[in-house]
């Protein structure tokens, strides 16, 4: 339900915003693109994006777009493999389309621009403080990649599956 609102959400800032706003553009696909400012200053910047989850179009998208350098921060099981299986397919052309389901295969990347040091995977989880172990509550829906730091979906309760996790904050990031 979530990702036909955000698919309906997106559609709608495009109708009445890209072309209002010739300076907006959708980045990546509807499930995990975003609409940014194309602007100048984002050329050679470097991002931090944390929550990469199976679909880093938004992310690879701006580093073809801007020659960013992107650091994904997530710590999930998901998040890894998926890494490091898109990683297996840097220099490759893309060859298919998006799905946008959540999940995209790396053929629909784009990857012949991208290396490790255009794209990082950061396996900590995004917190004020460096090296705490934190508890990662999963998603019900075992087919969702998206964990939280509360149990929100458990109405909250300390109960329920969860991972522990290692902490790093974001100038520990900008540091190494």
């Amino acid at each position: 339900m979530f990702s036909l609102i955000k698919k309906i959400f997106i559609k709608t800032l495009q109708l009445f915003f890209l072309k209002k706003n010739k300076n907006l553009i959708m980045v990546g696909t509807g499930y995990g693109g975003m609409v940014i400012v194309n602007d100048e200053s984002l050329n050679n910047s470097i991002v931090f994006s944390a929550g990469s989850g199976e679909d880093i179009s938004f992310d690879i998208e701006l580093i073809n777009t801007f020659n960013c350098k992107v650091f994904l921060i997530d710590p999930t099981p998901r998040a890894i493999e998926y890494y490091n299986f898109v990683s297996k397919n840097f220099g490759n052309k893309k060859t298919t389309e998006y799905e946008g389901n959540g999940m995209e295969n790396p053929t629909s990347y784009n990857l012949e621009k991208i290396n490790n040091d255009k794209l990082q995977l950061v396996e900590f989880a995004l917190h004020d403080k460096n090296e705490s172990d934190i508890n990662f509550y999963q998603p019900p829906d075992e087919s969702h990649v998206s964990y939280s730091l509360t149990n929100w979906r458990g109405d909250y309760s300390s109960e329920g599956s969860y991972i522990t996790v290692k902490t790093t904050t974001l100038k520990n990031i900008k540091e190494k």
